[in-house]
């Protein structure tokens, strides 16, 4: 089953880097890209612990 986050709606991705290092002051940078060729930049929470999605 494939969740669909229509237009104007928010969505939650939850991901796992386990190679990626980030330190403190350092900022990361994302980008989600649609099955549409669509791309949207957004800057991640950065946790050293497993949360909930939040509103899921």
């Amino acid at each position: 089953m494939r969740d669909v986050i229509k237009a104007g709606d928010v969505g939650y991705i939850k991901a796992y880097f386990p190679d990626v290092t980030v330190v403190a002051d350092q900022m990361p940078v994302g980008r989600v890209v649609t099955s549409r060729g669509f791309s949207f930049i957004f800057t991640p929470i950065v946790s050293n612990s497993e949360g909930a999605c939040p509103g899921g």
